[in-house]
């Protein structure tokens, strides 16, 4: 009778805490996820609900709504401008900046010059110039800082410029950047120069071991900035037995005040510490060749949504070509029905998969208009 009423007890236990993740699960997760997270939890009494606990709450957003309470810098929202797109020559051009438009409100910024660089050769060059005639302030995020001949390079010239006056603030990822003995960071940080690693896995942080900061960023003196794939590493050097090209992008404009926004925000959800990076300088006499930008920033504080919107939309209104560059390509029923359906309809979609990727798209191979 007593083993009865226990095991009576202990499924009423679960029924109570199933029902409660479940409810959660329902709230916050997406079609695709919430049946693989209530199967487990349902099946798996007590065990699911711990794993949802550990790996299915997202904890970094809490925190980051919680941080966002705080004064950040105004970034002007789309209310607050004149819409820039109307006088954009087609009609292809004004569909995509109204439908991008209406997923986020980041506005696009007129007036900015965006310059593609491509592989190591380009860009670790034109960053350490950069930061070397740097003359106020320098803001470095990324999710890859090894102390290789890459990274011993840009740390030098990082601790040059902190050596003659810059404020130099350097955040990487604990994942990507975590190994001690070849921490680029511990010995900036050794020279006095401030920098922080976001989620450090401690115990206390297990909860949210899978949640990482990929961003690469970097702002220097408001007036130019540097976003895009890479990170600072071996990896990309052309004479190393495995080289992964990649593509970075220099930036100069309004656009940089997105950018250092999207830093100070992360930096301090890791350091708890406000931040204001320098206003953004820039001649609009100078700009050559201007450009509408923004920056969509994605995550698990973000809409992840939002950028999968972004990239259907201009699918949608593809006419002649799509071309992918991507380390990894693993795109989700939805955007795999997007490429195909363009496909059918004449468009070309090529694609080009770095070194690294564990997955290939057998799936669309062999659709007409695929390469």
């Amino acid at each position: 009778m007593d083993e009865i009423s226990g095991l009576t007890i202990l499924l009423l236990l679960h029924l109570v805490i199933a029902t409660a993740v479940c409810t959660h699960i329902l709230l916050t997760k997406t079609e695709a996820a919430a049946p693989a997270w209530i199967a487990l939890v349902v099946v798996s009494p007590f065990v699911g609900a711990l794993m949802y606990w550990i790996l299915g709450i997202n904890r970094v957003q809490r925190r980051a709504r919680r941080l966002r309470g705080r004064k950040a810098r105004y970034v002007p929202q789309l209310k607050d401008l004149d819409l820039p797109f109307l006088d954009l020559p087609t009609h292809q051009q004004r569909q995509i900046f109204q439908f991008e438009s209406a997923v986020h409100d980041a506005p696009f910024l007129g007036g900015n010059t965006v310059v593609p660089l491509i592989g190591a050769d380009e860009v670790f060059p034109d960053m350490m110039r950069s930061i070397a005639s740097a003359k106020t302030c320098i803001a470095l995020s990324v999710y890859i800082f090894d102390c290789d001949d890459i990274g011993e390079k840009v740390a030098e010239t990082l601790k040059d410029a902190y050596a003659r006056g810059v404020a130099v603030y350097v955040l990487v990822d604990e994942i990507g950047s975590g190994n001690k003995a070849r921490a680029a960071d511990v010995k900036l940080a050794a020279a006095g120069i401030p920098t922080a690693r976001f989620i450090p896995q401690r115990l206390k942080f297990l909860p949210i071991v899978n949640l990482r900061n990929h961003r690469k960023i970097m702002i220097i003196d408001g007036n130019v900035g540097y976003i895009g794939g890479m990170n600072i590493c071996r990896n990309y050097n052309p004479r190393s037995t495995e080289t992964v090209r990649d593509v970075h992008f220099r930036v100069a404009g309004p656009v940089l005040e997105q950018m250092s926004a999207i830093f100070e925000e992360d930096w301090r959800f890791a350091t708890g510490n406000n931040l204001q990076l320098p206003a953004v300088l820039f001649d609009q006499e100078q700009v050559r060749h201007p450009q509408y930008a923004r920056v969509v920033p994605d995550g698990p504080d973000n809409h992840f949504q939002r950028t999968l919107w972004i990239l259907l939309g201009a699918l949608a209104l593809a006419q002649r070509s799509i071309h992918i560059v991507t380390p990894y390509f693993l795109p989700n029923e939805v955007l795999m029905h997007a490429l195909s359906i363009c496909c059918l309809r004449g468009v070309v979609v090529g694609g080009v998969q770095q070194l690294g990727s564990a997955l290939s798209p057998p799936k669309l191979r062999g659709q007409p208009g695929m390469l």
